[in-house]
């Protein structure tokens, strides 16, 4: 009980605190907002980030992406999964009817030779 009344009470808590901050000028007078390209530059390591992770993670995604066009989409939809399950049940189904062809021809055979 007192868990579940904790949390309620450090959202209402939570909700007010940021009313009040909100209400604050303090956000008007930043200096760093008046710099924000130049802080944005200086922290991220003078675009150091931006150029590991573009050249490092571009390669991989798009083979990844490729991969799952060609698997995904291609033959291991058919073959797995889904499709195998579906290619047995129409081969059941055809040989099914095969059988069930020879059945009735194998009847007939036989009151032909009973007429006979």
């Amino acid at each position: 009980y007192y868990l579940k009344f904790l949390t309620i009470v450090v959202g209402i808590f939570g909700s007010y605190l940021g009313y009040l901050v909100s209400n604050l000028s303090i956000s008007y007078s930043l200096l760093s907002l008046n710099l924000l390209s130049f802080i944005s530059f200086i922290g991220s390591m003078w675009f150091m980030p931006f150029l590991s992770t573009n050249f490092i993670s571009y390669f991989p995604l798009k083979l990844g992406y490729i991969s799952s066009k060609s698997f995904d989409y291609g033959w291991g939809e058919l073959l797995g999964g889904q499709g195998l399950y579906g290619f047995f049940i129409y081969l059941i189904k055809y040989m099914q009817d095969w059988y069930d062809s020879n059945f009735s021809i194998y009847l007939l055979t036989f009151i032909f030779w009973m007429f006979i």
